[in-house]
């Protein structure tokens, strides 16, 4: 996803790349790939859903905050990643699930805010 990214951006003109934005977005989707394999690799349940959350998450906020280029790939990446989510929270009891993932959730949700509000 972050060499289609880039791909894009490349084709919309090149001083694109050299911007904080664009460099910090292919940086929050890289890191998301990497969280997402923790999440798989991991076998302690609450750590395994929360990686998975915060992945998701992250991947749905930039999915949907680019719905109208490379936000669909992007968004429905996220759509699995919460399935694997979902299945993670089964092994975990309701109230620490809905905390973890509400953690997730809203630390994506801030993370997306803060790169897009203070950088161009």
């Amino acid at each position: 996803m972050d060499v289609v990214y880039v791909l894009i951006l490349q084709s919309q003109g090149e001083g694109d790349l050299h911007r904080a934005r664009p460099q910090l977005i292919a940086t929050s989707l890289a890191a998301s790939a990497a969280v997402a394999l923790g999440g798989w690799l991991v076998r302690e349940p609450r750590l395994r859903l929360a990686l998975l959350a915060a992945a998701a998450f992250t991947l749905l906020a930039w999915g949907f905050l680019a719905i109208l280029s490379i936000g669909l790939p992007v968004f429905v990446a996220g759509v699995l990643l919460l399935v694997s989510a979902s299945r993670a929270a089964d092994t975990v009891s309701t109230r620490e699930a809905f905390a973890i993932t509400a953690a997730a959730g809203i630390s994506a949700v801030v993370l997306a805010g803060i790169i897009v509000t203070t950088t161009n």
